[in-house]
């Protein structure tokens, strides 16, 4: 009895471990370990993948349809941007005379120049198609539409160079009122425009200037009308002045600003 009450007033871990130790003892079969489950057999090697069939080289990207995917990216941004574009206004009688004249008297330079004549109307065509209307002989001389044509794709991209720099603008009707900027390389028409900005950098909105004054896209063209407006206007700023009235150099009439029909740039008289 001492013994059992010594047990029992022990701590429950000092009982536990006694009665484990003597069921052990008393049985040591049930107090060995289970033997270990013998390993899984290993799986057989999955077979090798077959091999692929080689593959076809790359078809080489042909110019319509360079033309087409950089046309969609112009598009897409002129759409961003323009989102209450109007629908196109059909061709007058007169208009589609004009544009049939037009393309016969570029075709005709086509054929001085040797070039392939199918060839050069259908790349006009695909322009056509990237610019309604923009072939017009008025801005441009029928040589330089010639040299514009053999590179349609060449000319997207610098839409599309011209919209990045100008998003809010409408670079189509900058384009069609100045369709010379095309024949620019895409480093002139990239650097033209920093020039841009920075001749206007005191301007709250540039895009909305080259918009109603396309010409302005030169920097040569812009640093002369600013000049005039200076000269003109003393004690005004003239970007302030050009900025709360884009149209004020066409204003001002023929004595600053000019049109010429055979070359499509804006000139400014001294």
């Amino acid at each position: 009895l001492v013994t059992n009450s010594r047990l029992l007033s022990a701590p429950v871990s000092r009982r536990c471990s006694c009665a484990l130790g003597s069921s052990s003892s008393s049985n040591p079969q049930t107090a060995a370990a289970p033997a270990a489950a013998p390993p899984p057999a290993a799986a057989p090697p999955a077979a090798a993948p077959a091999a692929a069939p080689p593959a076809s080289p790359a078809k080489p990207e042909s110019e319509e349809e360079r033309f087409q995917r950089a046309f969609a990216a112009a598009y897409t941004m002129s759409q961003l941007y323009v989102k209450d574009r109007p629908e196109a206004v059909p061709l007058s009688e007169w208009d589609v005379r004009r544009k049939k004249r037009d393309m016969e008297e570029i075709l005709l330079s086509a054929k001085k120049q040797g070039k392939d004549q199918a060839a050069v109307q259908k790349n006009l065509q695909q322009f056509e198609t990237l610019m309604p209307n923009l072939i017009n002989l008025n801005k441009m001389k029928p040589a330089d539409w010639v040299t514009l044509s053999e590179d349609v794709g060449g000319a997207a991209n610098k839409l599309v160079l011209l919209k990045t720099a100008f998003p809010s603008a409408d670079v189509f009707n900058v384009i069609a009122a100045r369709p010379k900027t095309l024949l620019q390389s895409e480093e002139r028409i990239s650097s033209n425009a920093q020039q841009v900005k920075a001749l206007l950098s005191a301007a709250q909105d540039v895009d909305a200037i080259i918009q109603a004054v396309p010409e302005l896209i030169d920097p040569t063209t812009l640093s002369r009308s600013l000049a005039f407006l200076a000269a003109s206007f003393r004690g005004q700023d003239p970007v302030a002045l050009l900025q709360e009235n884009p149209q004020i150099l066409l204003n001002l009439g023929e004595s600053n600003v000019e049109d010429s029909a055979e070359y499509g740039e804006m000139t400014t008289k001294d």
